[in-house]
């Protein structure tokens, strides 16, 4: 019965298999904070991007930076003069390749729990950006993880893709699956779809997936929205869509009062996700979209929500 068991938690679609740095390896079914994503700075894109742990297919780190850095201690307090202590320690600087079912590899830095279920028991473990050592610790001795792979996951062909923007206008993309936005150029992209925001002037055209939100929730979500205190003075959700739980709105955001830059005024453009709680929502992300640094009065901008702008797919052209 045992080894039956062993053979269908083997075959699950979850199953991973983790090795750390010293070679020792541990297995079990694969995840992380339910609810959550994997929060991942992109290098090559230098955004924060949210992953999705379904997507993963194998996990790869690597050792980007390592030296031996001095101890010390300031003399007193109060004093700058630094002592040398006897001693040093590792300092380490982590790169983590995430490779995704789609076939395609992302780099960057991620810090966050992990599990593997084993025997009935969860246990934990961490993904880690930096490492410091202890004290006459050596290198080898401070253990990371190295690798998980995932074996029961198809992984794709690894094509990139492009979106070729035609249409009159700034253009914004926004991939909601993993939570960021893209500026031009819009290459390389990872499979998926991607709303078009398009900003001329006083001219916003949008797409925003969803399903329609009920006012009596808009309502709600605008007066939470009010209470925010913060450089901008105005904040007008102008539009909403919702994904299961998930609410988004698209937030104008205006400043006409005087401010540190004197004789501009401001606009800036955000997409806010909402989380229903029991008795209102709480703002889970902010992401931003576009700003104008205006000398004149700001003008009423005029909104227009357009299907064709709606989970545009990678190579695909908006005109």
């Amino acid at each position: 019965m045992h080894f039956m068991l062993i053979l269908a938690l083997s075959a699950a679609p979850n199953f991973a298999v983790t090795t750390f740095s010293n070679g020792e390896k541990a297995e079990g079914g694969f995840s992380i904070t339910e609810g959550r994503k994997l929060d991942f700075f992109d290098v090559n894109k230098g955004k924060r991007v949210a992953i999705d742990p379904e997507e993963i297919a194998r996990i790869a780190v690597s050792i980007e930076e390592e030296s031996q850095q001095q101890a010390w201690m300031f003399k007193e307090d109060g004093n700058a003069e630094k002592i040398m202590l006897p001693w040093k320690y590792t300092v380490r600087k982590l790169l983590t390749d995430i490779t995704l079912t789609s076939g395609q590899t992302v780099h960057g830095h991620v810090n966050a729990p992990f599990y593997l279920e084993i025997d009935d028991d969860s246990k934990r473990f961490f993904l880690v950006k930096d490492q410091k050592g202890e004290k006459n610790q050596k290198a080898e001795d401070l253990i990371y993880v190295k690798e998980i792979v995932l074996p029961n996951r198809k992984i794709g062909d690894g094509k990139l893709g492009m979106i070729t923007i035609k249409a009159k206008g700034t253009p914004v993309l926004v991939d909601h699956k993993r939570e960021m936005s893209l500026d031009p150029p819009f290459t390389g992209l990872l499979s998926g779809a991607y709303d078009v925001l398009l900003f001329d002037g006083s001219s916003v055209r949008f797409g925003l997936s969803g399903d329609a939100v009920p006012d009596a929730d808009q309502k709600t979500i605008q007066e939470k929205v009010n209470s925010i205190e913060e450089f901008y003075t105005s904040k007008k959700i102008v539009a909403f869509a919702k994904s299961g739980n998930i609410v988004r709105g698209l937030v104008e955001l205006t400043r006409k009062e005087e401010s540190y830059d004197k004789g501009y005024q401001f606009a800036r453009w955000e997409l806010w996700t909402f989380e229903p709680t029991k008795q209102n929502f709480d703002i889970k992300r902010r992401l931003f979209l576009y700003r104008q640094r205006l000398e004149k009065d700001l003008t009423k901008y005029e909104y227009k929500s357009e299907e064709k702008l709606k989970a545009v797919s990678e190579n695909a052209v908006v005109e």
